[in-house]
């Protein structure tokens, strides 16, 4: 029998609890598996993990309204919202906000996939970005975050 998080069991009305239920279930691997991207221990991945469920269990009317394709969008980017915030509040270089790589919401199943597939595109850049020294990782920065010209840049 799989244990729920907390902020699952806590959930007053039986049919949001149950629908909770059936999304960690459903979902938990996938959102592991996103936070584990990001975070190199597992304990922090699963601490993710459960932050991000907390914060999916605040929103769980709009959730139960999302079809299933939304629904696997929302959770991937709160998910790697959660982990994303953890590695900046470790001082890890912010490329930008991690919800960027969904700037709409996915109009099929297909378009999820594809949007997943740019995040993980996205998430190996900004890996390969953090290897480099500093001061290359900050005229890369400034040319196609801040968008500045090589001019403004020199």
């Amino acid at each position: 029998m799989m244990m729920f998080p907390v902020a699952i069991a806590r959930i007053e009305d039986a049919a949001s609890r149950a629908f909770m239920q059936r999304l960690y279930e459903d979902q938990y691997g996938l959102m592991y598996a996103q936070a584990r991207k990001l975070l190199s221990e597992p304990q922090d991945a699963e601490d993710a993990t459960q932050e991000a469920v907390a914060r999916l269990v605040e929103r769980v009317d709009v959730l139960m309204r999302l079809e299933d394709y939304k629904l696997r969008a929302y959770v991937v980017v709160t998910v790697r919202s959660v982990a994303f915030n953890e590695l900046k509040r470790r001082g890890r270089t912010d490329w930008g906000d991690p919800e960027d790589v969904f700037e709409r919401t996915p109009s099929s199943e297909e378009d999820v996939d594809a949007a997943l597939l740019w995040e993980e595109t996205v998430t190996g850049l900004v890996e390969c970005i953090e290897r480099l020294p500093e001061r290359d990782q900050t005229a890369l920065g400034m040319k196609y975050v801040r968008e500045m010209s090589d001019g403004e840049i020199a």
